[in-house]
């Protein structure tokens, strides 16, 4: 039998694991994350800070 990916389930790209990864550290040290934080580390705008969010 081959294991066939579940249809839900994407690869998610480096990047996007080091965004996360970033994120989990900001709250874990500090409690809370806002958009500055993001802004500064990724120089990402307000609007992707949010498309990231609810992505999570």
């Amino acid at each position: 039998m081959v294991d066939t990916p579940d249809q839900n389930s994407h690869p998610v790209n480096y990047n996007i694991q080091q965004r996360f990864h970033f994120i989990e550290l900001i709250i874990q040290w500090e409690g809370r994350l806002t958009t500055n934080h993001l802004q500064q580390h990724f120089g990402i705008s307000r609007s992707h800070f949010f498309l990231l969010l609810e992505s999570i």
